[in-house]
């Protein structure tokens, strides 16, 4: 492997430097020139073997487990190369998807539940109603109107007060008109979204019923969409797609029901991120659904990455007015007495009103002129939610981390595959390099440390 040939004569025009590579036909081998020594009147040529070249035919057929190689089209991308380490040098991309909520008001729709008899549908006493911005105003105004003293049979159709005994003003305070309405909640969508209902013209409200229009539902829960996203590569990703991946890829979605980081050791470019919301049109919770589809294949799959429930719906407060008339007639019970007599008189006539009209009517005229224009005392039920939910847009941060830059000729791309050597080009590294040639022990090992080393294959 290492022979010294000594040599008596050089042709005329030979220069010893010059020759540097040397092959030994009677043995079959190739040889580096080392050095060239002029002793005793003779040439000492020192060679070393280049075992890669004697059996270059031999290590080209064998098939060996290859780890790295500068093939172009022979590498594995989907390998973490943890040859070329991460920088600081960030990417940061954040972008908006498309709101599929309504921030109008007036497009939204009102979920009312009404305390209503001889609803089939109605969730226990209460049928829901879905409303459009201006139904929910013939609502608020039919309610407020002297139409409704009239379906009430307060006045007559010439605007007459039926019980004369008070006047309407004070009529209008004893009955509160939001009293069988329990629940409002505004949602950012339109009502035609909402697929599980049937159209009226009229709504029954308490005891009576009223000419408004609006969409009865049957169903509690409505699917509403879905936002999607696809997932982009990273900017180095030619030099292998575990760039795509954690921890070079990071991915943070951020919306109306919180911040979920994507884990993307788990999807591959293409693959679409899709976020569905199912809507309790009730309560106005809605349940969020984050998952991953790929639909390139023909069985598209789905895998989740999170769940998060959050209130979409805005809970809208009510008003109410009203008097405690029978707080005022006590406390001028000392200066009337008659006045007990007419209320106890109005209790035998079976209700809290009738109590009131008795008590009033029974009064000297100094008391009822109190009580007719007494201030109504205006109060709320619920209270006004929060709009921030349905104006946030669902917006991703992505963050691409760089890695350095590579040197493929010398160090190559990960394979990890079982390979016959000779369909390979530029530099190769093996694993064990086990391989069956017959040849010296000694160059044997030689050609092992070069496999698995690394060499380089034309």
């Amino acid at each position: 492997m290492t022979p010294v040939i000594k040599i008596e004569r050089l042709p005329a025009d030979a220069i010893p430097g010059d020759y540097t590579y040397a092959r030994w036909v009677q043995a079959d081998r190739y040889y580096f020139i080392e050095d060239w020594v002029w002793a005793n009147g003779l040439w000492e040529v020192h060679m070393k073997e280049d075992v890669l070249a004697t059996f270059k035919t031999d290590i080209g057929n064998s098939t060996e487990y290859v780890l790295r190689t500068d093939s172009t089209s022979n590498f594995n991308g989907e390998i973490i190369d943890t040859t070329y380490p991460a920088t600081t040098d960030i990417v940061t991309n954040t972008y908006s998807l498309p709101n599929i909520f309504t921030t109008d008001i007036t497009v939204g729709c009102y979920i009312v539940g009404i305390i209503s008899g001889g609803q089939s549908n109605a969730v226990g006493a209460i049928t829901y109603f879905a409303m459009t911005s201006a139904e929910f105003g013939a609502l608020k105004n039919k309610l407020f109107s002297n139409d409704n003293l009239e379906i009430m049979g307060i006045i007559d159709s010439g605007g007459q007060t039926i019980i004369t005994d008070l006047s309407q003003e004070v009529l209008k305070t004893l009955y509160n008109p939001y009293q069988y309405i329990v629940s409002c909640i505004w949602f950012p969508f339109g009502k035609s979204a909402i697929t599980n209902k049937t159209s009226v013209t009229a709504i029954k409200i308490g005891w009576w019923e009223y000419p408004l229009t609006g969409d009865r539902l049957y169903a509690q829960t409505i699917e509403l969409g879905n936002e999607q996203l696809a997932i982009t590569a990273h900017p180095q990703a030619s030099r292998g797609s575990y760039l795509n991946y954690s921890p070079y890829t990071k991915r943070t979605i951020i919306g109306r029901f919180g911040t979920v980081a994507v884990d993307m050791a788990c999807f591959k470019v293409g693959e679409k991120i899709s976020i569905s919301y199912r809507i309790d049109l009730i309560t106005g919770q809605c349940y969020t659904k984050i998952s991953v589809r790929n639909e390139s294949s023909s069985t598209p799959s789905e895998k989740l990455i999170a769940e998060r429930n959050f209130l979409l719906g805005v809970p809208i407060q009510i008003a109410q007015v009203g008097t405690d008339y029978l707080g005022s007639v006590v406390s001028a019970i000392n200066t009337v007495p008659n006045m007990v007599g007419g209320a106890l008189s109005g209790f035998a006539y079976g209700s809290v009103t009738g109590a009131v009209v008795g008590a009033i009517a029974g009064g000297a005229s100094g008391i009822y002129n109190t009580i007719e224009t007494a201030m109504p005392q205006v109060e709320t039920s619920g209270q006004n939610g929060s709009f921030l939910a349905p104006v946030n847009n669902t917006h991703v941060v992505e963050q691409f981390y760089k890695i350095v830059d590579e040197d493929i000729a010398h160090r190559g791309r990960p394979l990890c595959e079982l390979r016959q050597l000779n369909t390979l080009s530029g530099f190769i590294l093996c694993a064990e390099g086990e391989i069956d040639i017959s040849c010296y022990d000694n160059e044997r090992k030689e050609i092992v440390r070069y496999l698995t080393t690394g060499f380089f294959w034309e």
